[in-house]
């Protein structure tokens, strides 16, 4: 019988030592959700504002050097011979 390959991801989820913490975590979850979803619903808004950090950490990552890399701020910075910043 064939073996079933998970992905690499899925692998270190599930990996024995972080189980139990995967687990206690779904289960405290879940017990908040039941408990106190009215609650928790209420603070939903501010959940953008929470995650914001978080969007940027993951949506950054791939710049390597942060804001001020790209393209834009090195056409920003161009300089002709005179000293002048040079358009376009």
């Amino acid at each position: 019988m064939d073996q079933i390959t998970l992905p690499a991801w899925l692998n270190r989820l599930l990996a024995p030592n972080r189980l139990p913490w995967l687990v206690l975590a779904v289960l405290g979850g879940g017990l908040l959700i039941y408990w106190g979803g009215e609650r928790l619903w209420s603070l939903a808004p501010f959940a953008i504002f929470l995650l914001c950090p978080l969007m940027h950490l993951f949506m950054h990552r791939d710049h390597k050097g942060g804001h001020g890399c790209g393209s834009h701020s090195q056409a920003q910075d161009k300089t002709d011979q005179t000293g002048e910043k040079s358009h376009g």
